[in-house]
């Protein structure tokens, strides 16, 4: 009886573990970043262990399409390591496939990862009653379609660099500068930098400045393209298309959430895709009724253009208003009909949001109710550098938040920490201590509780946790730490 008892012991301990453990991911050469995408978004893979051609090349295609079949494609031009973000799709079941050394190694497929994309589920009801319209994208110039196989691209230009950045703490910056001469290519073309974060204490982020754009001290900065909170041991893409040549500041430091001070390593590799001779340097549109001369217009041109880039930053930022009175600003110094379309939408939907009762502050007593909640049941790993995606939330008016916990299953004894919020301006609260209690199977410490009591204002918060390596995440949580939020309106 007692060896029978010892068996189903050691099978209750076992077979759990082997379970999470064979959540675990492998070494995969591509694996894509969320485990399934909506339509039309944008789909991030990541690629690792390759072997270095020039010509490697990835490329997402119909699962049941030949593997001589592709569609939407890129070289990784000599890169092992790196990620690439490709255009939306329609739902359906996709894969991303990995080739090596074309023509070389033909269209045997080395490496392949299913994407998913499917409709989003139905949303549980919130206090978010108005959607505001996207941010409209900007008609893109057509690209010429690859030939029936991939051609190998000349690179005739590339730099790279390498690093220290430091972590300025919140609301500042204390940039590492590397300047992209990038004057030679008269027509425009498109900036693509590959970055790669050390697997020191401090996060990093990028911001890439334009000519003649002043760097900021502190705030907000107003960049072409950023890269912000990227975790240690992350690798990020980022791209951005300019019109004319000129020089390009790259700029690196630590994110406001890491302690100010803390330090990590980065390198870069950037490389030109040049525009084609051909290609006028802005997109036809039609000529507004105007005494100004022509080059007064396409002066005004290209600043309503810089104007509606802040304005889209601010947006996906949630800063409404901000960003609507930076599309009217833009409007004012040239009229494009897409802008005044899209802000006179944004317009109404902010009108009708500011005068809709809050659902939340209508509940009686303003009642407590979950916030933002990621917990699943399905198995959960953890990483030496922490979960790979930032774990956010976006409150739509001030709340009092009455309780955070986060989840730390394989912990290794490590006692509860503390709770930081950050938000989108860089104002930190917190950090809170956490108090620890067992989760399942008797885990000490696994669930971290903290009831700060704070009020916080709207916009959109990141969630960090004093001791990341520990930090359970799952496919299911789009690879963020578990975390709960609860509170209530504030009066």
């Amino acid at each position: 009886m007692r060896n029978a008892r010892s068996y189903v012991l050691l099978l209750c301990v076992f077979l759990p573990v082997a379970l999470v453990l064979s959540q675990v991911p492998s070494e995969a050469a591509v694996r894509t970043v969320k485990s399934s995408y909506a339509p039309d978004e944008p789909i991030e893979i990541v690629y690792d262990n390759l072997p270095g051609s020039q010509t490697d090349w990835i490329t997402l295609a119909p699962r049941e399409h030949a593997d001589d079949q592709y569609g939407e494609w890129f070289y990784t031009g000599g890169m092992r390591s790196g990620s690439h973000v490709f255009g939306g799709l329609p739902a359906g079941v996709y894969e991303a496939r990995v080739y090596h050394d074309w023509p070389a190694g033909g269209y045997a497929v080395q490496e392949r990862a299913a994407v998913f994309v499917q409709e989003a589920a139905p949303q549980q009801p919130g206090p978010a009653l108005v959607e505001i319209p996207p941010v409209p994208r900007p008609t893109l110039r057509p690209e010429p379609r690859p030939s029936p196989v991939p051609e190998p691209v000349e690179v005739i230009w590339s730099a790279s660099g390498q690093g220290t950045l430091f972590a300025p703490g919140h609301g500042s910056h204390n940039y590492r500068i590397h300047e992209l001469d990038a004057r030679r290519f008269l027509n425009g073309g498109t900036l693509i930098v590959d970055v790669r974060i050390g697997s020191g204490q401090s996060w990093g982020s990028v911001d890439l400045y334009g000519e003649g754009q002043p760097l900021a001290t502190s705030g907000v900065p107003q960049t072409l393209a950023s890269a912000w909170d990227l975790p240690p041991g992350s690798n990020r893409r980022i791209t951005y298309v300019f019109r004319k040549g000129q020089i390009f500041r790259l700029c690196f430091e630590g994110n406001w959430g890491s302690p100010q001070g803390a330090t990590n390593t980065y390198t870069y590799s950037a490389t030109i895709k040049p525009a084609p001779d051909h290609e006028p340097l802005l997109p036809p549109l039609p000529e507004p009724e105007t005494d100004a001369t022509p080059q007064e217009t396409a002066g005004n041109r290209r600043a309503a253009e810089t104007l509606w880039r802040q304005a889209a930053l601010l947006q996906q930022q949630q800063r409404y208003e901000e960003a609507l009175a930076k599309y009217k600003e833009g409007l004012a110094l040239f009229r494009d009909p897409l802008i005044a379309e899209h802000a006179e939408a944004m317009e109404a939907c902010i009108g009708r949001l500011n005068t809709l009762p809050d659902i939340a502050a209508a509940r009686p007593e303003a009642a407590e109710y979950e916030i933002f909640n990621n917990w699943n049941k399905a198995a959960v790993v953890n990483t030496p550098s922490g979960p790979p995606a930032p774990t956010r939330f976006t409150i739509s008016r001030p709340h009092v938040i009455t309780y955070i916990n986060t989840y730390h299953y394989f912990n290794n004894g490590t006692p509860a920490g503390s709770i930081t919020l950050v938000h989108q301006d860089g104002t930190l609260y917190g950090p809170w201590s956490a108090t620890g209690r067992s989760g399942q199977g008797g885990v000490r410490n696994a669930i971290w509780e903290t009831t700060p009591q704070e009020t916080l204002k709207a916009g959109t918060y990141t969630v960090f946790d004093s001791h990341p390596p520990t930090w359970s995440h799952n496919a299911q949580s789009d690879l963020r730490g578990f975390v709960l939020v609860k509170g209530r309106a504030a009066p």
